[in-house]
């Protein structure tokens, strides 16, 4: 288990870029602030390895293979931040946007959270989170929307083109 923690602690949270099938490349401020970042958490569907180590040349990163990513790396995996335990997954292994089983298996691990992508939209429900697609990528479910979440000292912050909402607190 990969144990981050810190005074004052910054993480970044993504999923679904699906480049370069769906889009062309990650969002210019979500790498201004995967740099500024002491950690990025990626939930799958990256579809090229070379997502991965675009981010991880501005910081470390822990990740996730999602359905469409044709590399190895683990499907589940579980972090400590800040004191919590949260269980990473892409989340295609209970079906599209299946939260209630995602948050049953995550009792079963013992998290106090889950990070979990496949529906390329955001979701929050104080134990499930979900940040959408960096890219927007296309999906059923989608809303189109760019999206990924900062997570400062415990505070959830979404971040959109249309700029950075505070959600709500994980720990």
């Amino acid at each position: 288990m990969r144990v981050i923690s810190g005074e004052r602690m910054r993480v970044v949270i993504f999923s679904d870029s699906h480049i370069p099938r769906r889009a062309k490349e990650l969002p210019a401020q979500f790498l201004k602030d995967a740099e500024k970042s002491d950690l990025a958490v990626f939930l799958g569907d990256a579809t090229s390895k070379l997502v991965i180590e675009e981010v991880r040349e501005r910081v470390d990163i822990v990740y996730v293979i999602g359905n469409m990513d044709h590399f190895d790396g683990p499907e589940i995996r579980t972090v400590e931040i800040g004191g919590k335990r949260i269980g990473l997954l892409h989340g295609h292994q209970f079906g599209r946007g299946d939260y209630s089983s995602i948050q049953a298996f995550a009792k079963q691990h013992n998290w106090d959270a889950v990070f979990t992508g496949h529906t390329h939209r955001f979701f929050f429900n104080g134990y499930v989170l979900n940040p959408g697609s960096v890219t927007g990528a296309y999906s059923v479910m989608a809303d189109g929307i760019p999206s990924y979440v900062l997570l400062e000292d415990g505070e959830i912050i979404r971040v959109t083109p249309n700029g950075e909402q505070s959600i709500g607190s994980l720990y």
